[in-house]
């Protein structure tokens, strides 16, 4: 084998690979964190899908917002813009920290519902 015609097919081999990845990266299982296997021989398009409801689902039964769970203190940021320079250091350092332990329960829990649906349709979810 010619190592021209060789390095083609790393090439290919290897565009292929960060293909994939880039596309997993982009479920919004992947955006979480989990990693859903498909038990049951789902194709990617049918797991792409699944994903999508079962977040759908997900949003619907907890009333989360994964996004805003994620960046919790984008309120508390804005409410320190308004208080007084000395004041607000305090402030937004104890909301940031109490909003970011709540956000990640709040995503903890979006998460459990989420595997909870992918596992319904045939999914090992970790």
């Amino acid at each position: 084998m010619s190592a021209r015609l060789l390095g083609t097919m790393l090439l290919g081999i290897a565009g292929g690979i960060g293909h994939t990845a880039a596309a997993q990266q982009h479920s919004p299982a992947a955006k979480l964190g989990m990693f859903p296997y498909p038990t049951k021989n789902q194709t990617k398009e049918q797991q792409a899908t699944e994903e999508q409801q079962c977040y759908a689902w997900a949003q619907q039964q907890t009333g989360i917002d994964p996004v805003a769970a994620a960046n919790p203190n984008t309120e508390a940021a804005a409410a320190a813009t308004k208080a007084k320079a000395d004041s607000a250091t305090t402030g937004a350092a104890v909301a940031g920290a109490a909003g970011g332990a709540q956000g990640n329960a709040q995503l903890d829990t979006f998460k459990k519902a989420m595997a909870a649906c992918l596992d319904g349709r045939g999914y090992s979810v970790k």
